[in-house]
């Protein structure tokens, strides 16, 4: 009996695992702040493989966050691939800084076309910040950087 127990437990186990993807991780880090650096220095481009997306790493990361907003983190994570591809992310610290970036989880904004994935060849910006939801939905960046899909 256990050992039909343990088979089952197995082959359980090795059907639902089979067939996941690893999305590839990008950790977000001063070197890749696309800001305006001293001396004209450019940031550090991240490369994605082409695919369904990424997992972005925010754990650890100190916002630079002005005081005159009156907020302790960013609020909203958008993602800009195209003029009709732009799309959004609510931010939840309850998630341990681990955002998936997928069909699942991106949220298309105004006239976006809905997410299919990445495809070679796009450069696409990610940005975090505050999305003012109060006045004229101003979007407040505090860190963004650039992608290339590869």
């Amino acid at each position: 009996m256990k050992r039909l127990f343990l088979v089952m437990f197995m082959f359980t186990f090795i059907c639902a695992s089979y067939g996941q993807t690893t999305l590839p991780v990008i950790k977000i880090d001063d070197a890749h702040w696309a800001a305006q650096r001293e001396g004209g220095s450019e940031a550090l481009k991240y490369q994605v493989p082409k695919g369904e997306g990424f997992v972005l790493d925010v754990s650890g990361y100190k916002f630079k966050i002005p005081v005159s907003l009156g907020i302790q983190e960013p609020n909203f994570i958008m993602i800009s691939v195209e003029k009709n591809q732009q799309y959004g992310i609510v931010w939840d610290s309850s998630r341990g800084g681990q955002y998936v970036i997928s069909r699942e989880t991106l949220r298309p904004l105004s006239d976006s076309l809905p997410f299919h994935g990445f495809k070679k060849g796009q450069e696409i910006v990610i940005a975090i910040g505050y999305l003012n939801t109060v006045s004229n939905a101003s979007f407040y960046p505090f860190w963004y950087s650039f992608v290339e899909i590869i």
